[in-house]
């Protein structure tokens, strides 16, 4: 994809550190941003970062993506929201405790991990299908 303007790109993990770059990164390349976080505070602060930099659409939800049903009803409400998703970036994956949400003891956590993998992906939401079975709801 040569040009981003007006594409709408997911970030999980967008309330700090890479995630909260890519946001503003893409914003300021004219895209449509759909951010999540854990962190409400800091996925607050990225949101205001971003419309101050950029005069695009955003849609900001805090979201623990470890809750599959949390998950699909967010991409429901991206895409009702901005649209079909053209990038999804899995950014985010540190639980609470500081190890991976795929570590976690807790089976159910760890098979909703499956949502949004393990190794983070950047590209066209068909090519996530494997990766995060949500994106089919964006796309």
């Amino acid at each position: 994809m040569k040009n981003f303007k007006d594409k709408v790109v997911v970030i999980t993990g967008a309330g700090s550190g890479m995630g909260r770059s890519y946001a503003l990164m893409f914003a300021k390349l004219g895209s449509k941003v759909a951010l999540c976080d854990y962190d409400e505070k800091g996925l607050k602060e990225t949101e205001k970062l971003v419309m101050q930099a950029a005069n695009v659409q955003v849609y900001a939800e805090k979201l623990d993506v470890s809750n599959k049903a949390g998950v699909y009803a967010f991409a429901q409400a991206v895409k009702a929201a901005l649209g079909n998703a053209h990038v999804i970036i899995n950014n985010a994956g540190v639980s609470g405790e500081g190890r991976p949400v795929w570590a976690s003891s807790d089976d159910s956590a760890s098979a909703s991990w499956a949502l949004i993998s393990g190794v983070w992906c950047m590209a066209r939401a068909h090519s996530c299908r494997n990766y995060w079975p949500a994106a089919r709801a964006l796309s």
